[in-house]
């Protein structure tokens, strides 16, 4: 009986391995038996902690997430298809200001969305960057989190914009590190192929997966991470405008 435990953790691990999670409606097998055996449990988390890794069960699904230090299955943007045309750090960095505008979007304790369209995010990222860099205490804020939110800044606005009648047209074509749309939307296309948003090519609008609602609400994001990341990043800036 141990063996096959342990066969069946060796398993499960195999999965999480090939694809960061287990789907209950997929896999039913493989979740139940980490779900409902505490030794299998044990084995997984030992296996997780020996790879630099956390398992996180949900009602329907069994992930695990790399942390920082692992530079082995953590996140490397030099080798992601998705960011080929990120030319440096400035960009790769701007790029992770981007995503954390979308999760705040969904995430955030005011005003959660359900859905955003890209047009609208492109605004807000525009809207957020001014207000956050021009803040009476940016610099100490730049100091504690070692995150340059003013050279953010400067690195979206030295990109191009597309104007006037233009707009509509090419934004939707438009994927180059080169565009303040392409940024946003080469980063939609990153979330989408990690299964963390959904893309409506006819609304042009993303909204977030179960995958993204179940690592947020259960692993990433407490109240007081929410309040902390809102007050670096979005404090005292107007949604009306």
């Amino acid at each position: 009986m141990m063996e096959e435990k342990i066969k069946g953790a060796t398993k499960i691990y195999y999965q999480l391995l090939k694809g960061g999670e287990i789907k209950r409606t997929l896999n039913k097998d493989l979740y139940n038996l980490y779900a409902n055996y505490s030794d299998v449990q044990e084995t997984l988390k030992f296996m997780a902690e020996e790879s630099k890794c956390d398992l996180l069960l949900t009602t329907d699904a069994l992930y695990m997430i790399p942390r920082p230090e692992n530079d082995i299955i953590g996140f490397n943007y030099k080798n992601d298809e998705d960011f080929k045309s990120v030319k440096d750090e400035t960009d790769y960095y701007l790029g992770l200001y981007i995503i954390t505008v979308i999760i705040n979007e969904f995430f955030n304790s005011i005003s959660p969305m359900e859905f955003i369209s890209v047009n609208e995010l492109v605004k807000k990222v525009e809207r957020r960057l001014e207000a956050a860099a021009s803040k009476d205490n940016a610099e100490d804020i730049e100091n504690e989190y070692k995150y340059n939110i003013r050279s953010l800044k400067d690195a979206w606005f030295a990109k191009e914009n597309i104007p006037g009648d233009k707009e509509e047209r090419l934004g939707k074509q438009t994927w180059s590190f080169q565009y303040r749309y392409g940024c946003v939307r080469k980063m939609i296309i990153f979330m989408t192929n990690q299964e963390l948003v959904m893309y409506s090519k006819e609304d042009d609008e993303i909204r977030p997966t179960q995958k993204l609602n179940d690592l947020m609400n259960y692993y990433f994001l407490d109240n007081r991470r929410k309040a902390e990341i809102e007050s670096i990043f979005f404090d005292g800036i107007r949604e009306d405008a």
